[in-house]
């Protein structure tokens, strides 16, 4: 796998290279373009934005409110006082 992610920057930095053609420039831009779109559909699919139900962009969003809403309580669980809760609670706009 860590050839894998060596791939991007290896076609980023072949596409610069003068002795190539223009024709593999070209062949390997276009690689380059569908790995991005590929690696940022991999990322959809792993947030739960893409699948194959109508339900999955639903539930992604609903999945990432809970997160957010989970780190802002253990934000405030770490507060060692009501005075510090009281600070991060404004920070926060909570207050």
């Amino acid at each position: 796998m860590p050839e894998y992610r060596d791939l991007p920057a290896r076609l980023r930095e072949a596409t610069k290279r003068p002795d190539l053609p223009d024709s593999i420039v070209a062949l390997l831009s276009e690689s380059y373009a569908e790995l991005v779109e590929m690696e940022a559909r991999i990322q959809r699919l792993k947030e739960g934005f893409e699948g194959c139900c109508t339900a999955c962009e639903p539930v992604a969003e609903k999945n990432n409110e809970l997160r957010a809403k989970n780190k802002l309580l253990e934000t405030r669980m770490s507060a060692k006082s009501l005075d510090e809760l009281a600070k991060l609670d404004e920070e926060l706009g909570l207050l």
